[in-house]
Parts: C-alpha cells; structure tokens; sequence
C-alpha cells in the first residue's frame, strides 16, 4: 500500500469528496490489523480514499468483509450478505 496522496482524477466520489491515491498510515495500519488473522492470504496493491468519505473504521471492516468473502465465498442470498457485512463493521 502506498500513501502518496496523488489526486484520483475523476470517479463517482470526486464529484462530493476529494479523492486520493494511496492510504494514509492510519488506514494502512488498520487494513494491516484487520488482516492479521486472514485465513488466506491478501496482499492490497492499490487502493484510494476521500477525505470526507474515509475513516481507519471503514477500510478495517472492509478488509474484513473481503477476508471472509475470499475465504468462504458470498453469500447465496442478498439479506446474508448485509449480515456479513455488519458483522465486519462490528468486529474489531
């Protein structure tokens, strides 16, 4: 993961926030945490943030939630899905 903080250029988040390359450490080092227990391994090689949209909190439990999703798949219907996802926002 890199923090360069080079401006993203336009995307659907542009247009409200401002959107940057890399991860700040304090994102890293939450991503990091996160996937210290990961069944599998996981390498993240790119990734960006905003500086409304984005917190240490959001990128953790999305690590979480693609740890879990890599390891046992998605799940087959919709409402398991928002589940898993609250349930990666609540693990810490």
């Amino acid at each position: 993961m890199s923090s360069s903080g080079a401006h993203l250029g336009p995307s659907l988040a542009s247009s409200a926030d401002d959107v940057a390359w890399g991860l700040p450490v304090e994102y890293q080092l939450a991503v990091l945490t996160a996937l210290e227990q990961a069944p599998l391994p996981v390498t993240v090689s790119e990734a960006a943030y905003g500086l409304i949209g984005s917190s240490h909190h959001v990128f953790a439990g999305l690590a979480r939630l693609l740890d879990r999703v890599l390891a046992v798949g998605l799940p087959a219907e919709g409402e398991d899905v928002w589940h898993l996802r609250d349930k990666c926002w609540q693990d810490r």
